[in-house]
């Protein structure tokens, strides 16, 4: 049975950690550093597991929200939001948790764009062509060879822990892109989508975003550009919550 809620840091613990924090910095004689420190790492309630997302409740970090008020300058760092919508985002900085942690989404959408490439290459190139990238099955025989890096995070059968090396909210997969043989698969998908053109039609089928986007000409249809522009929109969420805009670099 999944869980249904991650309990936030308690308001009294915030205060604990701030009070022993301060007096080792003041101990130290660091008084001049302490007074540049500018957020304190909680759980606000929000969290992800293999498929699934806690999205933030604010009414349940209330307390916890209102105690960082009596501190001059300080706000805190929110632990783990990948992941989270938009308006769960935008609600965590209204209520001083205004450093938006974030890691696994970014290599996760990296991840994605990758997939999305190769599944236009099997269209537009055939799946028995002998040039093929066959980035996915690169990826799991490097995985397999090496599960260092996920072994003791997935569990389950080979079936589950097949799916979740590929498609987990944690993505391990991103200990493994500088790995000389998966570089090579992505090179040679990279490639084939720039000889072979997208067609706009698969591009829509597995890009949709960037579709548009290059049809409005903000983009082109090349695959680091198509890459960077299904980033930018991860990115353009936590811009937008952080009342922020993403400036656009071609």
């Amino acid at each position: 049975m999944k869980e249904e809620y991650v309990h936030p840091t308690k308001a009294e613990d915030a205060v604990t950690t701030l009070t022993i924090s301060k007096r080792h910095f003041l101990d130290a004689g660091l008084s001049e550093a302490w007074d540049r420190v500018l957020g304190l790492v909680v759980q606000p309630g929000v969290e992800f597991g293999d498929d699934q997302v806690f999205n933030y409740q604010r009414e349940k970090a209330k307390i916890l929200s209102n105690k960082i008020l009596e501190y001059k300058n300080l706000v805190y760092e929110a632990h783990s939001t990948d992941y989270q919508p938009e308006s769960c985002l935008k609600a965590l900085v209204e209520d001083h948790f205004c450093i938006l942690k974030v890691g696994p989404w970014l290599t996760f959408a990296f991840r994605e764009a990758l997939f999305s490439l190769e599944a236009m290459e099997l269209e537009i190139m055939g799946r028995n062509h002998p040039e093929l990238s066959k980035l996915r099955d690169t990826l799991r025989k490097v995985m397999l060879n090496e599960p260092g890096y996920w072994n003791s995070y997935y569990d389950g059968d080979d079936n589950a822990k097949n799916f979740k090396q590929k498609y987990s909210f944690s993505d391990r997969s991103r200990y493994y892109w500088l790995n000389q043989e998966i570089e090579n698969s992505k090179t040679r998908l990279f490639n084939n989508l720039t000889h072979n053109k997208i067609p706009l039609s698969v591009l829509s089928q597995f890009m949709p975003n960037q579709f548009y986007e290059v049809c409005e000409g903000k983009i082109d249809a090349k695959p680091k550009a198509l890459i960077h522009s299904h980033i930018r929109t991860l990115v353009g969420i936590y811009a937008r919550a952080c009342g922020l805009t993403v400036k656009r670099n071609n």
